[in-house]
């Protein structure tokens, strides 16, 4: 007679823990990403401690006659708008909401890698944290340099242009992006020209 008693299966055998070493050192991409990070941060909370010092020294120093510096005049404004006076006509809590949501935008972006310089990123974030604290302390944005043919501007608003001129200064150069299909895939063709025959 035949044996239909089916041939014992061998006991599983547990996969093997991956042994991670607590004390090997990360990725260049890795420590390029943190110190962005903190580069991004460290710069926006500098922004934002000068800008708050200016603006105490402003209300304090400048509530009478302007202080003229040459080209320059120092003269204490309200300003109710955004940088350099603008949309003023707007409620309060729509200007805090615009700039609260671009700033979060920025530093989403920069956390991720997509803003570089992480100075310039800094400097943006740091110049629309410092208006919107004031705008929310006070009502209003402190404003006190005054450089004749533009409105009166402060110290975050300076911040908030300097980082975007060092933003698109610093990625003028770059190409775009890759075309759909390409890049992805390292093994991926171009398309080919239209008429052109495909190869067997």
């Amino acid at each position: 007679m035949f044996n239909t008693t089916p041939p014992a299966t061998p006991p599983a055998t547990p996969p093997a823990t991956q042994h991670i070493d607590p004390t090997a050192t990360p990725p260049d991409d890795v420590l390029g990403r943190r110190r962005g990070r903190v580069m991004l941060f460290a710069v926006a909370a500098a922004a934002v401690t000068i800008d708050a010092a200016s603006k105490a020294w402003a209300s304090s120093s400048l509530p009478g006659d302007p202080m003229s510096l040459g080209p320059l005049t120092l003269r204490l404004v309200h300003n109710r708008g955004v940088a350099f006076g603008v949309g003023a006509f707007l409620p309060s809590g729509a200007l805090i909401a615009l700039t609260a949501v671009v700033a979060v935008v920025i530093v989403v972006a920069a956390w991720r890698g997509r803003l570089d310089p992480p100075v310039a990123a800094g400097l943006i974030v740091g110049g629309a944290v410092a208006n919107i604290s004031d705008r929310l302390t006070a009502g209003s944005v402190v404003d006190f340099i005054d450089i004749g043919r533009w409105p009166v501007f402060n110290l975050a608003d300076v911040t908030l242009l300097t980082g975007i001129g060092l933003l698109v200064f610093a990625n003028r150069g770059r190409p775009g992006a890759a075309p759909p299909g390409i890049g992805d895939d390292p093994d991926a063709e171009a398309p080919l020209p239209s008429g052109t025959p495909h190869k067997g």
